[in-house]
This record gives C-alpha cells, structure tokens and sequence, in this order.
C-alpha cells in the first residue's frame, strides 16, 4: 500500500484533524451507505513509524485522507484536505502521499477546464500538531498549463518532484508536447524550486516511477519515439550536481498513436535495478521483468497469461529479494498475483494468487514498511484490502538457462538432481536423502505447473523444503538437457556435477 496524509491547515489557525471513532469496512455495502471505501474507485496509502495506516481517497468532489491504528481494519472519521474540487483520480493518475517522520507530504492534480490539462499542488501534514499546511503550486509558471502523473520522493525535508507537464509546444505547432520535468519543494520555508526540464516529448498518459540510489533519481517512464513508438526509458538524475542521463535498453517497439495508460514500476537494491512493465507490440507482448546494472541488462524475463488480460506490474526489491504482484482476468475473476526471487531477480518463483475480486478494480501496490511487505489493493464493491505479504518458506525457483549459467560458473561443485513426482525411482531416491548434508545440491522438478502443489507436498514428505528446489522452464527444457548431457533424452531420475572443476 502507499501513501498517507497528514494534513495542516494553515489557514491561521491550527485545525484538529481527526473525529473520534471508526467506520468499519463491509463488504457489499450500497453505494450510499457511508461504509468506508466501498465504492470508491482509487485509494492510495502509506504507513509511518508507528505502524499507522493512512489512507487518500477522492470522491464527489471532496479529496480526504484517513487514519487507521489497527492495519486498515477501521479508519478514523477522515480529515478534508480539499473540497470543491475535481482531481486526477484513476489507476496511473492519482494523488499521493509519502510519510517522512511526523510528516506527510500530499500532492494532487486539480484538473482544469481544459480536457486532459490540471494544476499539481503539494501540501504538508504535521502529525504531531495536527496541522495542514496551504497548498503551494508546483509549476513556477505564471500561469501553469498543465501537470500530471506526479511522482512524489522525500529526501532531507525536501520534495523531489517529477511529472509530465505540457508547456513545451512543437516547432511551428500550438499542440502541447508531453515532457518530463523535476523540482524541489522545501517543507521548512514552504517553497518551490525553479522547474527543471529533464526529456523532452514523452508520453503524456501514463505513470512514472522513480526510485533513489545514493544521490541519484532513477526515472523510468514511457518515452515518446519516432514512429509513435513509445517505449520506456530510464533516466538517471543527479541531486547535487543535476547531471541527467538517458538509459535506452528498453526495445519493445510498441507502436500505437493513442494512450498505453499503462505505466512501469522500478525498484533499487545493492545497485541493481529491478524494473516491470508492458508492451503492446503483438511481438512482444506482455509484461516483462527487466534487472540493469551499471547501465547494462542482468536478465530479462516475461510474465503473466497475455489471454488473461495480465496488467499493471508493481515491484519491490529488499533484503535480496524481489517481489512482484500484478492483476489477470479470467472472464469472472481478477486477480492479484505474486512473483518471488530470492536471488535478486535471477530467477522466480511460480505465480501465487494472493487475492481476487468479481468487481472493478484499482491498480495493486507494494508497501515495505521495516521487516515487513504489504499489499494494497481497492476494490470497488468489497472495499481497502491490505494485508501483511509473508515470504512463502517453501520456495521453488525457475530452473532456467540463466540459471544454468550461474551453477556452471560456481567455483565450487555443484550437484543437480532432476526429477519428476510420476517417477518412482525418482521418489526412492529423494527418500534415501533424508539426513544427508545438502549443502551444494539443486533439486529440479521436471513437471508441469499444474503440478506444482503435488511437487511442493513431495518436497514436504521428503523435508526438502529448506533446500534449493527448482521447477523446470518447459520451454527450455530440451535445450537445459542438452547443456547437462547431450545423450539425455528425459529419463529419470538424472544427477550430474556441475561448476568447480566439473566439465
């Protein structure tokens, strides 16, 4: 989940934010009930130091943000942060909030009377005083013409801003040109930066992603192209010395003369870069999962049932880990599935579904919060689902050629035992090792997905569950075959040596 409010109304007075009591979720609720977020469309939240949960919500024409001491089981009375107002408010464009010590930092777009134009505004809640700050305007443009699909980062009591704006004009042409600019807001003197532009002529309709490596921004956005091509580019700006540079390894060629709305996400972690996305391309089509380090690409990876309408990837990389949650639709169900790694990204787990709903729904986030992951996902007729992710201990990887080329460049040996539940030796064999030292073997599983539950039961039975336990890539099945051992042709149970001084 992501973002919360805390809002200060610095309208010369201080204001009290919050009411006492609750309203309590139901699913199922009509639409005029009252009951909490049934029936909204977006809900955005964050969690601070305490474990609170906040979240921002838009509705009719009044924006609100809510308070929940108990993980979004119940919300406090909600506190009014703007009325009379219409806003961006749908899955790539939406207000946000990002929590900073006793501070929540809120921006949001008022949209305009000019079709797809609005005005980005940030503002400053103090927990401890409950005080809501004025609304200070982004642009530093006498008269803004246009500011959305905000991303909001928090450094040193500063706001680093990046969205797409719509002052640029082409050459000889009235038609506003998309572009990508960044400024700085100071909490402590309730200022904005000078407007800097970072890329020129993007697309102008879908989310950005930024995510922070020491004192340098990544951007990954959808970039406008010749051709109407628009795929992403990842964009690296420097806070001290506000060096851009542009990353281009991104190669999908989708070409359409329309709107994606249809963002990426992006996450960092020990100077990796872990990123997710979509392609319209029919050549390439679908989600993809992309690793980058030191400008060049570590793995690339495509995910989701493209027949399942499979959309709106979110990332989160920590602890050596990366998470990926997404949403497919089967006709009567969308639902919410997770990918794991616990490799940094060098391969993943099977997908898991970890929630699903038979109405409209928002777009699902990650949240990490200290020790914990969280997933936040609105949904229109239950409700705010939010729930603590807990790491499946069971843990069965992809078995890959790049997996492949990591054990063979093992300095040690490496022992790779291929099996199959429907194969009785097989299972003679996996029994015969209970107690033994497994420190340096691989298991690979050589069933199919569908079978997944019956290896993990297996694996269980045999207590292998601390291992490292794979389910072979079928499409590359024939080709890991041959790297093992060109006479193999499928039999089971097969065990070979790989890495050190194996050949």
């Amino acid at each position: 989940m992501k973002m919360g409010l805390y809002i200060y109304l610095v309208f010369f007075s201080c204001t009290t934010l919050f009411a006492s009591g609750s309203l309590n979720q139901k699913v199922g609720e009509k639409c005029d009930s009252a009951q909490l977020f049934v029936c909204f469309s977006t809900v955005t939240t964050a969690i601070d130091d305490f474990e609170n949960i906040w979240a921002l919500s838009f509705k009719g024409s009044i924006l609100s943000m809510y308070k929940s001491t108990d993980l979004a089981n119940s919300f406090e009375n909600p506190l009014t942060i703007a009325s009379n107002i219409r806003v961006d408010n749908h899955g790539d464009g939406r207000p946000q909030l990002k929590i900073d010590g006793s501070h929540i930092y809120i921006t949001y777009v008022k949209k305009t009377n000019r079709k797809y134009q609005g005005k980005l505004y940030i503002r400053v809640f103090d927990i401890d005083s409950n005080f809501l700050s004025k609304e200070v305007q982004v642009s530093d443009e006498k008269n803004p013409v246009s500011q959305r699909f905000q991303s909001l980062n928090i450094v040193d009591n500063k706001a680093y801003l990046f969205w797409l704006d719509k002052r640029s004009k082409l050459p000889n042409s009235k038609k506003p040109l998309s572009s990508l600019y960044h400024a700085v807001f100071d909490r402590k003197t309730m200022t904005m930066s000078k407007n800097v532009l970072i890329k020129e002529n993007t697309c102008q309709c879908c989310r950005i992603s930024v995510a922070r490596q020491g004192r340098s921004f990544y951007v990954f956005y959808r970039d406008l192209k010749s051709g109407s091509i628009r795929d992403f580019t990842l964009t690296s700006f420097n806070m001290d010395s506000k060096k851009i540079n542009h990353i281009e390894l991104f190669k999908d060629q989708w070409k359409i003369k329309g709107c994606p709305h249809h963002g990426g996400a992006l996450s960092i972690e020990n100077g990796v870069i872990h990123s997710v996305r979509f392609s319209g391309n029919p050549k390439s089509l679908g989600l993809k999962y992309q690793s980058i380090k030191n400008g060049q690409t570590l793995r690339e990876m495509p995910f989701g049932d493209n027949n399942k309408q499979a959309a709106h990837p979110f990332v989160v990389a920590r602890n050596k880990s990366v998470f990926i949650v997404y949403k497919e639709f089967d006709g009567v169900w969308t639902k919410i599935l997770l990918l794991e790694s616990h490799n940094q990204g060098l391969s993943f787990s099977e997908p898991v579904v970890i929630a699903k709903s038979t109405g409209h729904n928002d777009h699902p986030f990650l949240i990490s919060k200290g020790a914990k992951l969280y997933l936040s996902w609105q949904r229109y007729k239950e409700g705010l689902l939010f729930k603590e992710i807990k790491s499946n201990q069971l843990n069965i990887l992809r078995f890959n050629l790049s997996t492949f080329g990591l054990l063979s460049n093992h300095l040690n040996s490496q022992t790779c035992i291929f099996w199959s539940i429907y194969c009785s030796e097989c299972l003679k064999k996996l029994n015969g090792l209970k107690g033994s030292d497994l420190n340096a073997t691989h298991f690979i599983n050589m069933d199919e997905y569908d079978d997944l539950q019956l290896v993990k039961d297996k694996i269980v039975e045999f207590e292998l569950t601390g291992q490292k336990n794979y389910l072979i890539e079928p499409l590359e099945q024939q080709k890991i075959r041959y790297m093992f051992d060109k006479t193999w042709r499928g039999e089971l149970p097969k065990s070979y040596k790989i890495g050190g001084n194996n050949d």
